[in-house]
């Protein structure tokens, strides 16, 4: 196998794997600017479960 044989499967199997991490991480990241941008904030039920100590229904008396 040449120099240039092995360069160029190298080279294939890092673009893949750029193409792999790109196409997994994307919506997350399009995501994270998406709620960003809106404003809001994604952890924003978790917070809300938190500070109400855990049962979102605890005000209408469910918990």
């Amino acid at each position: 196998m040449t120099f240039d044989a092995r360069r160029t499967r190298r080279l294939q199997h890092v673009t893949a794997t750029g193409t792999a991490l790109a196409v997994a991480l994307g919506p997350l990241v399009l995501g994270a600017l998406l709620a960003k941008s809106v404003g809001g904030d994604p952890m924003a039920s978790v917070n809300a479960l938190i500070a109400g100590g855990g049962c979102p229904g605890s005000r209408a008396g469910w918990c």
